[in-house]
């Protein structure tokens, strides 16, 4: 015979559940759409590159894994570096650790490998994804969507 905390466990899975699916089908849009955003400001805006061509590539949607587990959010910038620019200063993996921080350039002949210049947009896009509460806004409105 099931008791009231059975029903109630059960109940906790099933909007867990359906807060993880939301993360990803509703908040991370809203999230990303900021992410992209700020890197149109703090990476793109802020340097002019000199030895590479810019693929813009960190406003691109498909740049962003999503996932959600234990409802916590997961959004990771997979971009690599330019392979058409392979040579001198080509980063064949991830980049975007490099971009946020200013440190692993190998361009060396270019003003951002001489002068250390962090460009950081992921933590700032998600700050903004708060501060104007289009995160919480999507995550309301998804789990409506499900009957919460």
């Amino acid at each position: 015979m099931a008791t009231l905390f059975d029903e109630v466990d059960s109940y906790l899975t099933n909007i867990k559940q359906a807060i993880d699916f939301v993360l990803v089908r509703d908040v991370a849009p809203a999230v990303v759409d900021r992410i992209e955003n700020s890197a149109e400001t703090n990476v793109y805006a802020a340097y002019e590159p000199s030895q590479y061509y810019r693929r813009m590539s960190l406003n691109q949607d498909n740049a962003y894994d999503r996932s959600a587990s234990n409802l916590t959010l997961t959004i990771e910038n997979t971009t690599t570096g330019n392979a058409s620019q392979i040579g001198e200063g080509y980063d064949p993996g991830q980049i975007g650790d490099i971009i946020e921080s200013g440190v692993g350039y190998h361009w060396h002949n270019s003003r951002i490998y001489r002068n250390i210049q962090p460009r950081p947009w992921m933590e700032n896009g998600l700050e903004d994804a708060i501060r104007d509460r289009s995160a919480d806004r999507a995550l309301e409105s998804g789990l409506l969507s499900l009957g919460f």
